[in-house]
């Protein structure tokens, strides 16, 4: 039951994320691209592979390997393809800038990835606040975290067990 409901959130919030970059500014290419480590923001890492919102794919793509699954529509906020890559226990979506992909979003979708900073699916409210502090936005059913160009928003069950959690690039 626990499962059906985590594919659930995760096939709204999927959803929602497209959805919501409809009304968006296509971003500028030379900024996404000329970021620097200081402007990164919150930063995922799989294995060895860093995953910077607002970075190139490319090379990120290259260093995670083969994904399990992709899939491609053509973007609403942006002029050409959004594409998503699953991975084993997390999505990254990507946006197109004049024919280059950059990332647009890591989505987890189980418990199997962590935070840079050891939280995961099934943590509580409590431990994220210890963990990255009081300076954030809140909502019933979220909280987040803005840092540099990108956000770290996590998804409450009931208001206090993590229930999904998202790394996002700010495009605007």
């Amino acid at each position: 039951m626990k499962n059906k409901i985590i594919l659930i959130l995760t096939a709204i919030l999927a959803m929602s994320l497209m959805m919501t970059g409809c009304g968006s500014n296509t971003a500028d290419s030379q900024e996404a691209s000329s970021q620097s480590a200081g402007e990164a923001g919150f930063i995922f890492e799989s294995g060895d592979t860093k995953v910077v919102m607002n970075a190139e794919t490319t090379d990120i793509l290259e260093s995670l390997g083969k994904e399990t699954d992709y899939f491609e529509a053509e973007s609403c906020a942006f002029k050409g393809i959004d594409k998503t890559y699953t991975y084993s226990g997390f999505r990254l979506y990507t946006y197109p800038v004049d024919e280059v992909d950059y990332v647009l979003s890591v989505e987890f979708m189980d418990d199997s990835v962590s935070t840079t900073e050891g939280l995961s699916i099934g943590d509580t409210k409590e431990k994220v606040i210890e963990t990255y502090g009081e300076d954030y936005e809140d909502s019933e059913s979220s909280i987040i975290y803005t840092k540099g160009k990108s956000q770290l928003k996590f998804i409450l069950d009931s208001g206090e067990v993590i229930s999904s959690i998202e790394y996002l690039a700010v495009t605007d």
